[in-house]
């Protein structure tokens, strides 16, 4: 178990990093679409690392840690679900324009980070 929780948390790793280059490369521009869902990714690692501790050690993770551990990403999730679903030139505007209601969303989720 702990083998497949690495390669599912390799994945995410993988996926977070092309999204990072692709954001402060400048090469957003070229896929909007993948806009604001670089937020989400760092609450990911954390979850992960825990659960792949735990497997490793022998202590098997239940129904319910899975759960608590997908709490926080859930929560980023839904406070960011009004970004990704707009539509993606209009999520490109606000990151561009720097709207006012998404700095105070990027202020809460970066002290929440």
């Amino acid at each position: 178990m702990a083998d497949y929780i690495l390669a599912a948390w390799f994945l995410i790793i993988g996926i977070h990093l092309i999204l990072f280059i692709l954001f402060f490369s400048g090469s957003y521009l070229k896929f909007p679409y993948l806009l604001g869902y670089e937020i989400i990714f760092p609450f990911i690692h954390g979850p992960m690392l825990y659960l792949y501790v735990l497997c490793v050690t022998g202590r098997h993770p239940g129904v319910k840690i899975w759960l608590l551990n997908g709490i926080p990403v859930l929560m980023i999730g839904l406070l960011l679900s009004q970004l990704l679903l707009l539509s993606p030139w209009d999520r490109l505007a606000a990151y561009q324009s720097g709207n006012n209601g998404y700095k105070l969303l990027s202020k809460v989720i970066k002290y929440i980070l």
